[in-house]
């Protein structure tokens, strides 16, 4: 885990109560997270534009997708959500499989002859993978580099429009 804000411990209960309102970021490995909900844009990455954001509890906002397919949230949500979501999902389908198994989420990688490399071990809280910002951040960048150089928008739509062909003759 890391703190957004300082990193020391203070010397006296009014500066302890100060401390403890930095909020602690948690980047969670989410099976349910459809693309990564992320507070800072990767380096090289361009937003495309405003996304429309449904929040849990029934909040919205608006979020910025970017061209690797992120969402940024916005500053405001910020001061409300002190989590991350890195998509799953996106990373099995583009990158390796994902397992889980023994209190851990094993993330591999997978290699030019399609065999697999153990990449993390990731320690599971209340059976969400939890992830270091490091980890997160390089998970992110092989999500966008199996892109190829196309916007996520692109690769998407080609391959769901192969995979799921509107004909029921098929």
């Amino acid at each position: 885990n890391c703190v957004r804000g300082l990193g020391f411990r203070s010397m006296g209960v009014a500066e302890d109560f100060f401390i403890s309102q930095i909020t602690q970021l948690r980047i969670i490995f989410d099976s349910g997270a459809s693309t990564n909900l992320v507070f800072e844009m990767l380096h090289g990455d361009k937003v495309l534009g405003p996304k429309k954001l449904n929040l849990a509890a029934g909040e919205e906002s608006t979020g910025h997708i970017t061209v690797s397919g992120e969402m940024l949230m916005p500053a405001a949500v910020k001061k409300k959500c002190t989590e991350e979501l890195i998509s799953m999902g996106r990373y099995s389908w583009r990158c390796g499989k994902v397992v889980m198994w023994g209190g851990f989420c094993h993330i591999y990688l997978r290699n030019a002859d399609n065999s697999q490399t153990l990449l993390y071990s990731l320690p599971l809280v209340n059976n969400c993978p939890m992830m270091t910002v490091e980890q997160a951040q390089h998970v992110r960048e092989l999500q966008r580099s199996a892109l190829g150089g196309v916007s996520f928008a692109q690769v998407h739509e080609d391959e769901v429009e192969f995979e799921f062909s509107p004909s029921l003759a098929g």
